[in-house]
C-alpha cells in the first residue's frame, strides 16, 4: 500500500479508504462496537491538551495485538536544536506539546505501549530552501 500511495498519492488514498471502515467522532467519548485493529494519530499528538488521555483511550479500544501509529515533530532533532524557536514545528497555540524520541517513548511506555520503531522522515531541500530555513534568505 505504501508504494501505491507514493505513486498515486491522494487518488490512491481515496480509493483505499473506500475499503476502510473509518469513523469520525470525539475519540475520548467514542466507544467502538468491537475492538479496533489500528489507531492512527498523524500529526495529532502535538495538538492535544491531554495526549496521555488519548493514548490511554487508544490502548483501551485496541484489539489484542493492535497498533498505534503516530507522527509528530522531534524537538530533539538536529534541525530543531539548530533552529531553536524558529523551528518549523514551533507554532503555538496550535502545537501545545513537543516531543523528543525519549519523551514520546516514555509517554507510550507509561500508557502501556511497546515502541517498535521510531523513524525520521527525511525532507529533500534545495539550497534556496535551506537558506530560508536557516534565516539567511
Amino acid at each position: 500500500m505504501a508504494d501505491l500511495f507514493g505513486v498515486l498519492g491522494v487518488f490512491a488514498a481515496i480509493v483505499l479508504l473506500a475499503e476502510v471502515d473509518a469513523v469520525f467522532a470525539d475519540f475520548l467519548a467514542y466507544t467502538p462496537e468491537a475492538p479496533v485493529d489500528v489507531v492512527c494519530m498523524w500529526d495529532t499528538i502535538e495538538h492535544l491538551l491531554d495526549p496521555r488521555a488519548f493514548l490511554e483511550k487508544a490502548r483501551d479500544v485496541l484489539a489484542t495485538g493492535g497498533w498505534v501509529f503516530l507522527t509528530t515533530g522531534d524537538i530533539g532533532s538536529r534541525v530543531a536544536r539548530l533552529r531553536g524557536p524558529r523551528w518549523r514545528m514551533i507554532h503555538p497555540p496550535s502545537h501545545v506539546n513537543y516531543f523528543s524520541r525519549p519523551t514520546i517513548t516514555r509517554l507510550l511506555d507509561d500508557t502501556g505501549f511497546e515502541v517498535r520503531s521510531i523513524r525520521a522522515v527525511g525532507t529533500r531541500r534545495d539550497l534556496l530552501n535551506a537558506l530560508h530555513l536557516l534565516g539567511l534568505y
